[in-house]
């Protein structure tokens, strides 16, 4: 028998559920409000603190909390002003947004004005996943995925079907050339064609020199052919129209030139070039182009062709059903800055037709999925496409010009996949944004010029991904949540685009693999202290907490653990260097706020109408409130008291001591603990714990017995789980424990 010592070193590894042999040093088998550091060992995550809300006039406030509630957070980080703003929906309680910084509360009551539909868009209420939301300055985009966007349908009267016009270009001042016409209609209700001839005619002289004149004469001619048809002539020019209920098809210029001499057409010609660039006060519209793909709409108005889109096409959308804004703005009537709803202005498709400028994928019969920014374009994806806007025109999600394709246009296309795709989410680097649907994840490039014409649409992955958690990206990298089984794993996404390196996510949870359960609320992080938080719908006091440290391309920390609150949480998030939490809070009621828990009226304080009538603060479980904490962890000398009086349990099962070097651990033997001591700051105070699993004991010891100490740990290491607890008001900051014990290598197999 010999005896050994072993240190287990500031447990920066967090959690990991493999046997006890295969963890390594740092890690642990279980980890609760808990935050395992580098630089200064594990220390007990801090204290949350209420955040009193008030209105704009300084009255309470109270939020309205709801299990499937939608929560989005932006921080504006401009100038002097780096306020912080969350926003929630919830079924009851509609929009609230609440000032971080100072507690201001905004309702649909109080301090938030709708505009034009702008309440009925976001009071169709959809869920926690019923929403997407993007920031540019201070102003959010928001989306209801509920609403299927619209087009408004065209009233105006397609006229230019009912006319034809010919054109005198040239005359022949010496004999002089013959003009006729061959008009074509088609009856619109059958759809019988019938053909007019007008049989060419030499004006007599001098008509027959001026242009005016032969154009005039053939007016009349063609207006005494057919009691379908009506012409008058403006300078050089033929206008034909014909009754109601039929259509022109085409005109057909006929001289005795070789037709050289006139020009007709209805609403189409090939080029151009063979109309007339005066057309006086008439205003056709035509259809340039050998085909309906390559052609080009031109309407003549104020003296030049223009382009422009088939009169009788739907050209304007419905803003009841579009992504409206939400901004802060100076409201005079209140004289407070408020928030203001309302719709965006959406362009209208001034151009083209159905063919060469098309619904966009998101008018399409679709609903829009999420909304984001890219390379100064609003993007917007459907279940099955994606749609970037005019590059600085948020609002224009059409062509500019169907004659040439311009680098700035809007970009539109589908998604094509081996499997079917329902694409759900998107994520924005500085070069791609990454497409999530529910089993294939995609990645949108640009190269040097986003255009129309360089953008490239890749299949990268294909992770059967839990649409009810949106990926995250953070410090360049991508987190998204898969199932597995009963339980959830994240993935750790790296995005090359270098077309020779393989994309990869890795399952960062692979070794604690029954932790996190399957049923999550929502992922978030914070950048500053790379750190991602997962919200748990089954446990609600719980979130659960991810630590990493890279240094260049190595990873030197990895370490899982959770965090437990005294209530129910309904959301979390973490914005900057702080987290949050929407928690219905038990014990959150002092008898000293306002009424005396004896049931006396207390006469020295204020009645505050904001709170329901209570004769004693114990009749009420629990209360809503808006907590917040920062997460670098505070000095171990300060109180650690959520919401300033509640105490809070730090944990940490060390797992079953296995001796020897990581990645040669000794099975073999029996291994006897003798004793423990610990390394920490002075200052730090918790408790040691010990249970015998085979009996079912627990002992505590106190920490007036542990400091400077080596207190006794009697048993088998592999029927004695050893850790740390802490309740206290103050911290602690531990570097490493000591376990010393007697090792009897003859024994059987451990």
């Amino acid at each position: 028998m010999s005896l050994i010592t072993e240190n287990k070193p500031n447990f920066t590894g967090g959690v990991n559920q493999q046997p006890p042999e295969h963890r390594l040093d740092t890690q642990v088998e279980e980890m609760i409000n808990c935050l395992p550091t580098i630089d200064r060992g594990l220390r007990r995550r801090n204290p949350t603190e209420n955040l009193p809300l008030t209105y704009l006039d300084g009255a309470v406030a109270q939020m309205t909390f709801d299990d499937d509630m939608w929560t989005y957070e932006y921080n504006k980080g401009t100038g002097d002003d780096t306020d912080e703003f969350s926003f929630s929906i919830t079924s009851q309680g509609g929009l609230q947004i609440v000032n971080i910084t100072n507690g201001t509360y905004y309702d649909e009551l109080n301090g938030i004005t709708f505009e034009g539909d702008g309440l009925n868009y976001l009071n169709l209420f959809g869920g926690r996943n019923g929403y997407s939301a993007t920031t540019v300055k201070d102003t959010v985009f928001i989306v209801n995925k509920l609403k299927q966007p619209k087009m408004i349908d065209s009233t105006e009267q397609q006229l230019y079907l009912r006319e034809g016009y010919v054109w005198i270009e040239k005359v022949d001042v010496i004999e002089g050339y013959q003009y006729g016409a061959t008009i074509y209609l088609k009856e619109d209700a059958t759809g019988i064609s019938t053909e007019i001839v007008v049989p060419p005619l030499r004006e007599a002289d001098p008509t027959f020199k001026d242009t005016v004149l032969i154009a005039n004469g053939l007016a009349t001619r063609i207006t005494a052919s057919s009691a379908l048809l009506n012409a008058n002539s403006s300078g050089s020019i033929v206008q034909i129209q014909c009754s109601a209920g039929y259509t022109v098809e085409s005109v057909n210029a006929t001289d005795s030139f070789g037709d050289n001499a006139s020009f007709g057409w209805g609403h189409q010609v090939d080029t151009q070039a063979e109309l007339p660039h005066n057309l006086g006060t008439y205003t056709p519209l035509v259809q340039i182009g050998t085909t309906d793909r390559n052609s080009t709409w031109f309407l003549y108005q104020d003296g030049s062709w223009k382009e422009h889109y088939e009169i009788g096409i739907q050209t304007e959308m419905r803003d009841g059903y579009m992504p409206h804004t939400i901004s802060r703005e100076f409201n005079p009537n209140t004289g407070f800055v408020e928030f203001f709803v309302r719709p965006y202005t959406w362009d209208s498709r001034q151009i083209g037709d159905d063919t060469t400028n098309k619904l966009p994928q998101f008018l399409q019969e679709e609903f829009i999925k999420d909304i984001f920014f890219f390379r100064n374009r609003m993007g917007l994806i459907t279940s099955g496409g994606i749609t970037l806007s005019e590059v600085g025109e948020y609002g224009n999600f059409w062509r500019t010009s169907t004659g040439a394709l311009l680098e700035g246009d809007r970009i539109d296309s589908s998604i094509e996949s081996r499997t079917a795709i329902k694409l759900e989410y998107s994520v924005v680097f500085d070069d791609s944004v990454i497409l999530f649907s529910n089993n294939s994840q995609f990645r949108f490039e640009g190269g040097n010029v986003l255009s129309p014409s360089s953008y490239k649409i890749t299949e990268i992955l294909s992770y059967e991904v839990n649409l009810n958690i949106r990926p995250l990206g953070l410090n360049g990298k991508l987190y998204f949540v898969t199932k597995r089984g009963e339980y959830s794993a994240l993935h750790e996404m790296v995005v090359s685009n270098q077309s020779t390196t393989t994309t990869s996510a890795d399952d960062i949870t692979s070794h604690c693999q029954a932790y996190i359960h399957g049923d999550v609320d929502r992922l978030t992080g914070s950048s500053v202290n790379s750190m991602l938080f997962i919200g748990s719908r089954r446990l609600r006091n719980t979130i659960f907490v991810y630590r990493f440290y890279e240094e260049g391309r190595t990873k030197s920390q990895s370490a899982w653990s959770k965090w437990e609150f005294d209530g129910r949480i309904f959301a979390s998030f973490a914005l900057g260097k702080a987290f949050h939490l929407l928690i219905d809070r038990n014990d959150a009621i002092d008898e000293s706020d306002w009424i005396l828990g004896s049931g006396r009226w207390n006469m020295d304080k204020v009645w505050k109408m904001a709170f329901p009538w209570i004769m004693s603060p114990a009749t009420i479980a629990s209360v809503p409130q808006f907590e917040t904490m920062d997460i670098f962890p505070q000095n171990i000398n300060e109180t650690f008291l959520d919401n300033r009086r509640t105490s809070f349990m730090s944990f940490v099962n060390f797992g079953e001591w296995v001796t020897g070097a990581e990645g040669n651990k000794e099975i073999r033997g029996t291994l006897q603990f003798k004793t423990v001591q610990f390394s920490h700051s002075m200052g730090s105070q918790f408790d040691l714990w010990a249970r015998n699993k085979t009996r079912g004991t627990t002992e505590v010891t106190d920490w007036k017995y542990i400091e400077g100490r080596k207190p006794p740990m009697y048993g088998d290491v592999k029927e004695v789980e050893v850790g740390i607890r802490s309740d206290k008001d103050t911290g602690f900051e531990l570097a490493s424990v000591s376990f010393e014990g007697n090792l009897n290598r003859r024994a059987t197999a451990r």
